[in-house]
């Protein structure tokens, strides 16, 4: 392959973004966010200074998907990534079933995209309180 061949064009590119905690915590309405560190920290020269301030806490090394990205540090409420509050163990297990049920059903890439996009449905009607009004 030829590096002309290599080269995308701008369009093609996705800028990533850092994502923002919620303007206030969904549990208390707090806004004193910590963020949780997934996988094998760096420990530079504040990392155990943050932790001390819980400011940041570790999470492990395996995703499961329904992680929780930042903690409220008013009332410890876990928050996903999209502001929700992060599900307790009776929605997990039923969001593992249906993530199960998804790959169940598939056989192509059609098949794929009209799975995920029940689970996906589902997913927000479990966790996103705005879904149900």
């Amino acid at each position: 392959m030829s590096t002309d061949d290599q080269v995308l064009d701008e369009e093609d590119w996705e800028e990533e973004v850092e994502p923002e905690p919620p303007d206030k915590c969904p549990a208390c309405g707090g806004n004193r966010f910590g963020i949780y560190i997934m996988g094998m920290p760096i420990t530079g020269d504040d990392f155990f200074e943050q932790l001390d301030r819980d400011e940041i806490r570790l999470l492990g090394c395996i995703p499961s998907g329904n992680d929780p990205f930042w903690f409220c540090r008013d009332c410890d409420a876990d928050i996903l990534e999209e502001g929700w509050l992060a599900p307790d163990e009776e929605v997990a297990r039923e969001l593992e079933r249906l993530a199960e049920l998804r790959y169940d059903d598939v056989t192509d890439g059609a098949g794929y995209q009209a799975a995920d996009d029940k689970f996906q449905a589902a997913r927000k009607r479990l966790l996103d309180p705005s879904a149900l009004s």
